[in-house]
């Protein structure tokens, strides 16, 4: 095994990584001095992992946290939403590649390259609408609670498609923990209120 200091390691590449949210592509490492030997060392001693072709993440030798708790550090102002909290609530079987995470209309986010992340640009109202905080292994994060979700689903229904829209609804009014009048309540709010209740009438 290749002999590295893991001191100067971290004293000079640290920060690197952090910037991007723990990860970093190659190009940008050996902008910074890093040459194929140290990456090649770091990889053989667990300090970095190789996550795809040219893109790398930070280890910190303990058990790695619930990747939803890092996508949140790297978006402070985002809110799981859609996809990502419809899975999160099991209301749907659908497996997204991306997170998927709400941000003010006028942020200013720059991704990290992995993991793989979907923004949406709402309003303030749709925005601020229904935001809970949720604890996971490894933290806390934001995300949509379970009727703002549907609603999400029901509005943005022509980008989602109906197959999976009628999933999401089958399953929520399967739910004990339903809460209809706080989910007509984020429907009227939402302008959603007459598309959603002719779903409802036939599911209830």
């Amino acid at each position: 095994m290749v002999n590295i200091d893991s001191r100067f390691f971290m004293k000079k590449y640290e920060d690197i990584f952090k910037e991007s949210g723990g990860v970093a592509r190659i190009q940008t490492l050996q902008e910074a001095g890093m040459t194929y030997y140290s990456l090649n060392a770091l990889l053989e001693k667990g300090l970095v992992s190789r996550v795809k072709q040219g893109v790398y993440r930070l280890e910190s030798g303990e058990e790695s946290a619930d990747e939803m708790v890092e996508v949140a550090r790297m978006v402070p102002n985002g809110v799981f939403c859609l996809y990502s909290a419809c899975s999160f609530y099991e209301l749907t079987s659908f497996v997204s590649g991306f997170h998927h995470l709400a941000i003010p209309k006028k942020s200013r986010v720059t991704l990290p390259p992995y993991p793989p992340i979907q923004l949406y640009y709402w309003a303030d109202a749709p925005y601020n609408l229904g935001i809970e905080a949720v604890e996971i292994w490894g933290g806390t994060i934001r995300m949509y609670n379970i009727e703002k979700t549907v609603c999400d689903m029901v509005k943005f229904r022509n980008k989602i498609g109906m197959d999976t829209v009628k999933e999401v609804l089958h399953n929520y009014v399967r739910r004990k923990d339903r809460r209809i009048h706080l989910l007509n309540q984020y429907a009227r709010q939402m302008n959603i209120a007459g598309v959603l209740s002719n779903y409802l009438d036939i599911l209830l």
